[in-house]
């Protein structure tokens, strides 16, 4: 692309990997608070990032009142329990770091991993993310309790029953053979 083509969306992709720098001193990471705007901003595809400099600055403030907001979790958790799958929910669990999806997998609480499923399928990039952050953290998280490996088994077999691109269906099942083989769980 030459510079006469760009437009607002290219200024908006250039503004995403400016924050991102800012944030992580990186131009491509994604450990910072603002990873969901990032990635929008920062599409591969102009058509779904923000239209311009101003609705990125909408949704980074808004992303600021979220962080502020020290009920947001429970929020979040409460509408997961009721099953309530709402985007605002998607984006949370997309947002969250690997090692507390980790947890709220281990909870083994049905609806988290429906949740986390319904995140999954609106988006294979992001479904990709998703495995590969509960893949880094999963052993950690469980460290020798048992019990909590449970929780990875039942999620990465049900992910095993569905369609999703083969990387993520081999992620599941390199997961669900360490919780079955080594920790002799499942």
């Amino acid at each position: 692309m030459l510079l006469k083509d760009g437009d607002m969306k290219s200024d908006v992709y250039s503004l995403g990997r400016v924050l991102t720098f800012v944030l992580t001193g990186e131009i491509k990471s994604d450990d910072h608070q603002f990873k969901n705007l990032v990635d929008k901003a920062c599409n591969e595809s102009p058509d779904y990032r923000f239209n311009n400099a101003s609705d990125l600055y909408i949704n980074f403030e808004r992303r600021i009142e979220i962080i502020n907001d020290k009920n947001h979790d429970e929020k979040m958790l409460a509408k997961i329990i009721k099953g309530k799958y709402e985007d605002d929910v998607l984006e949370y669990l997309y947002g969250l770091a690997g090692n507390r999806i980790c947890e709220l997998i281990a909870s083994k609480h049905n609806n988290i991993n429906q949740a986390i499923i319904k995140c999954m399928e609106k988006d294979d990039k992001k479904a990709q993310i998703m495995i590969e952050k509960i893949f880094n953290n999963y052993i950690d998280v469980a460290g020798k309790d048992y019990n909590r490996y449970d929780g990875f088994a039942k999620f990465t077999s049900t992910i095993l029953k569905m369609s999703f691109s083969f990387i993520i269906l081999e992620i599941s099942a390199k997961i669900l053979v360490f919780v079955a083989c080594s920790v002799n769980r499942f």
